[in-house]
């Protein structure tokens, strides 16, 4: 082709992405050009440019195994990799290059192979293309994915390379999803507060999972997530601090997690599966459900698969399982049985003919089966059900006809009962004790149902008339049930006080929680598990209505974090006062005010350090020790002068002492005689001493003379220096006055007492105080937050019956009234400078724009409530103003359909592997009404 250039181009892959390097060249008139079609191929080759750096031109390589040009390659990379210089192009040392390398040797791989790595069985597959590249082929550590460096240090420890098996025990295990471990400690890995694991050497990852397996061994029961995450994040952040160490972390989880030693008495009986909530009729339903369908499923060892399979039964009106709940269900204590005893009694009856066998005669052989073998969930075996002939319990059965449930409740129009006549005796309205209460309510299901039994021989068993009318009457029996069974347990306590010490059980070991949350209703989950567990919550909904893309980098690839800002922690904070008020002190740390005796500033520390030096004895100064030396020097003979002329020479040696004068008699005296003998005089006398040098020097010097009055002036202290950094007069202050209180050590002393509690500031405290008091002021708010059957933070796990996704909710209040249960969520807003006839639209705008109503309608179908309300409290100081704002029907539908509409998208972008941006088309920008007016009114100037 003429006037055109052949370029080699080159799509370097992101490392996080997984992608492998890419090569494409073709003959173009222009760089832009081909950098173009690069970028084309490099899409319809179904790749995201995203995962990709920008495409660089290099030399153009002059090998036999070039791909065909305009045809982008995957696998050139393998077996070539651009030089220093990042143009030229060379072969990896060590790899054996195929005789062709061309796309229609990709596209002979089969659809289960990735990089010769077989994906459903985990074994590197040897084939045509690659198998003489991998024959003699060791995987070094540097280039192995991250994901992989952490499974082959889990695996192997410290390595530099990897064998073709050990590369496929790997794979194996990053595809095996029941190694809950070690796919918990992956996924702890890439959490966003430990991504520096990315970037650690070798043997610091080898270290980290040595003091993992030392706190959970391999062989006991999987961690946690959270705690993992947690334990790594202490963990690497101990080497850059001098206290603690890592290996006192290790210590800490250690102790934390220590299990309490088994016995070794080879006759106890192994230990049964205990729920983590309380039971009721709907679980029996799943886990009766389960025991038939699945004979070899085990109580907490139930997979995904089997409880979404059994809610599907369920929810199809299945004859036969709807017959084992109805014969279940009305079994007196059944509520009060275990897993396995609900297990074994589902399986121990012949449920293939049941449609033509009376429900009496299947109950009977379950209370058999439960009176030999049934446990409760208290540990204790069965009571039997000899007494049931006899109980009045079994009189009322066979005397009250099925007709007076009837009238007890009365329909007033669709959807709405009149249920006055079957509270007049329940406990909420003090009439009879709470325990006969439960037992009337379970005596109208007995009779019912047994009423319905005599007349199957007749009737026949599915004829049940208003299926609606039936169903909400049970609904509302299971509801006073439960506000019963919560009568009871609040009036235990009462009783409990009048036990002998000797007499109450010892307090209950520390509650713990299931790695995966079945469906249900779970009450006191602490934030970080319920935030940790399995389901998508309303505010997961919310990233995906930002975009997908938004979503996975959130909450899948956690290349999103989400920071805590002031709002947030403020709203945190006004939610815990206010809601939780007992759990407030134990979460945060309320910062008290310095007292008036803790030094903080430099001039604090100055005056103590005057002070101080003002008691200390005073010091000679120089100027008195010369004066001193003087004095001395004034009692000491001065020693003779040499300079002078012969004869002055002469009279100072006949002067000298006669000692001195060595001169013999009859001899010539010279000079140079004499001096010398005045030298020896001079030598003898005690020189004068110096009056010159520093404080020292001139002690020296007195010491001489006198030794005693130089030690007694060194003796003396020398008064510290005034002068200086903040952190050297405190040290000075901390030595001289070691009970002072510095106000480094006072926040020190706060930070260790508020160890493990967010600490705040005084004025979120005062602010959340505040709120508390205007919500208690406000007649609707007040009411709501002070009911008596008010809970908060009580958590519900489901499925979407559409996707069949899992989903989670937890709304900040919930009431339970006979009629109705009612939920809420404390919402804190600032809307200070709004004009009050402009609020109830602003609160609607905040309520739309924020998808509050798509959390209040996924509230309501999760946890079945049958209305919802919002409470509204300004956070502007002052100015606390309260909105109690009702959430209507057709509110709740738009936030139904909306968050049906998001599950959606989360479904088909998991099943697609695709995650769009919020905008994947080009498009051209319109004038809106508003400019095309200003256009209009422009043009007509």
């Amino acid at each position: 082709m003429s006037g055109t250039i052949p370029y080699f181009i080159h799509h370097k892959a992101k490392k996080q992405s997984g992608e492998p390097n890419a090569v494409f060249w073709e003959s173009a008139k222009s760089e832009t050009r081909a950098l173009r079609d690069a970028d084309n191929a490099l899409e319809d080759a179904d790749k995201d440019p995203a995962n990709y750096f920008k495409p660089v031109v290099t030399n153009f390589p002059v090998v036999n195994e070039l791909p065909p040009e305009g045809e982008i390659s995957f696998t050139f990379c393998d077996f070539y990799q651009l030089g220093d210089d990042g143009m030229t192009w060379a072969q990896i040392p060590g790899v054996t290059l195929p005789s062709q390398l061309s796309k229609n040797e990709v596209k002979e791989v089969p659809p289960n192979v990735v990089d010769s790595v077989d994906t459903e069985t985990g074994e590197i597959v040897d084939d045509q293309r690659t198998s003489e590249k991998m024959h003699d082929r060791v995987f070094s550590h540097g280039k192995l994915s991250f994901e992989k460096r952490v499974f082959g240090t889990w695996l192997f420890g410290l390595f530099d390379e990897l064998s073709k098996e050990q590369l496929s025990d790997i794979v194996r295990l990053e595809l095996d999803m029941d190694a809950t471990y070690a796919q918990n400690v992956m996924l702890a890995c890439r959490d966003a507060k430990v991504l520096r694991l990315q970037h650690v050497f070798p043997e610091t990852l080898v270290d980290l999972f040595a003091a993992t397996k030392s706190v959970w061994p391999e062989e006991g029961k999987a961690p946690m997530l959270n705690d993992l995450i947690t334990f790594f994040s202490e963990w690497i952040d101990a080497h850059t601090t001098k206290s603690p160490s890592r290996d006192d972390v290790t210590a800490k989880w250690n102790k934390k997690f220590k299990q309490t030693p088994q016995s070794n008495d080879n006759n106890a009986p192994p230990e049964r599966y205990k729920r983590a909530v309380s039971q009721t009729t709907y679980n029996l339903n799943v886990e009766s459900c389960v025991a038939r369908m699945y004979p070899d499923a085990v109580p907490g060892l139930i997979k995904v698969e089997q409880l979404k399979a059994a809610k599907d039964l369920i929810e199809s009106r299945d004859d036969v399982q709807t017959k084992v709940i109805r014969v279940l269900s009305h079994i007196n204590d059944i509520l009060d049985y275990d897993a396995l005893s609900i297990f074994g009694v589902t399986r121990s009856i012949d449920w293939s003919n049941c449609l033509n066998i009376g429900p009496v005669i299947l109950r009977d052989q379950a209370r058999t089966w439960l009176a030999a073998n049934g446990i409760y969930e208290n540990g204790k075996k069965s009571n039997g059900y000899s007494e049931w002939e006899e109980d009045s319990r079994a009189t009322r059965h066979s005397a009250s006809p099925s007709e007076e449930k009837a009238e007890l409740v009365t329909k007033v129009a669709d959807g709405v009962f009149d249920v006055s006549a079957l509270l007049q005796n329940s406990a909420t309205h003090g009439t009879k004790k709470a325990v006969e209460t439960i037992g009337d309510v379970q005596v109208q299901e007995i009779v019912s149902d047994e009423k319905q039994a005599g007349n199957a021989i007749q009737a026949g068993e599915n004829d049940l008339g208003n299926s609606e009318e039936a169903d909400t009457v049970e609904n509302q029996n299971q509801a006073e049930t439960h506000q019963n069974n919560n009568s009871v347990s609040q009036s235990e306590p009462e009783s409990q006080q009048n036990v002998p010490d000797s007499l109450q059980e010892e307090p209950a070991p520390a509650r713990t929680w299931p790695e995966y949350f079945e469906p249900g209703r779970y009450e006191g989950i602490p934030n970080e598990v319920y935030h940790a567990a399995n389901g998508i919550s309303s505010t997961m909904l919310k990233d995906v209505r930002i975009s997908p893309m938004y979503y996975y980098g959130r909450h899948i690839a956690k290349t999103i974090p989400r920071e805590q800002n002031d709002a947030m922690l403020r709203g945190t904070i006004i939610h815990s006062y206010v809601l939780e008020p007992e759990k407030f002190e134990s979460e945060f740390a309320v910062p008290e005010e310095v007292p008036e005796e803790v030094v903080s500033t430099s001039g604090d520390l100055v005056s103590i350090i005057k002070e101080y030096n003002a008691g200390l004895p005073s010091l000679a100064t120089p100027d008195e020790l010369k004066a001193y030396i003087e004095e001395i020097n004034k009692n000491l003979t001065p020693p003779l002068s040499l300079s002078g002329s012969a004869d002055e020479t002469a009279n100072l040696y006949m002067s000298l002492p006669v000692d001195f004068q060595r001169i013999p008699d009859g001899t010539k005296h010279t000079a140079a005689a004499q001096k010398a003998c005045i030298k020896e005089y001079n030598a003898s006398l005690q020189p004068l001493l110096k009056v010159s040098g520093t404080r020292e020097q001139l002690l020296d010097q007195i010491a001489t003379i006198e030794p005693e009055y130089a030690e007694k002036e060194r003796a003396k202290f020398i008064p510290y220096n005034v002068s200086g950094t903040k952190e050297q007069l405190t040290e000075i202050v901390r030595t001289i006055r070691p009970d002072v209180v510095t106000a480094d050590d006072w926040h020190q002393q706060q930070e260790e007492a508020s160890q493990g509690k967010t600490m705040i500031s005084l004025d979120m405290y005062t602010q959340a105080k505040n709120i508390s008091a205007a919500l208690q002021a406000h007649p609707t708010a007040s009411k709501l937050l002070n009911h008596p059957s008010r809970q908060s933070e009580v958590s519900y796990f489901g499925f979407d019956e559409e996707t069949g996704l899992e989903i989670r909710v937890r709304p900040d209040l919930e009431i339970t009234l006979p009629h109705a249960r009612i939920g809420g969520d404390l919402k804190s807003i600032s809307l200070a400078y709004v004009k009050m006839d402009d609020l109830k639209a602003r609160l609607h705008r905040e309520i739309i724009n924020r998808d509050y109503h798509l959390s209040a309608a996924m509230y309501c179908d999760t946890a079945e409530l049958d209305q919802f309300f919002w409470i509204f409290v300004n956070r502007e100081e002052g100015y606390h103003w309260i909105a109690v704002v009702e959430a209507s029907p057709d509110l709740l539908e738009l936030g139904r359909k909306e968050y049906r509409k998001a599950l959606r998208t989360i479904n088909a972008c998991a099943e697609s592997n695709q995650w769009p941006a919020p905008i994947t088309e080009d498009y051209t920008d319109e004038l809106n009404d508003f400019d095309l007016r200003r256009l209009e009114a422009l043009g007509a100037m």
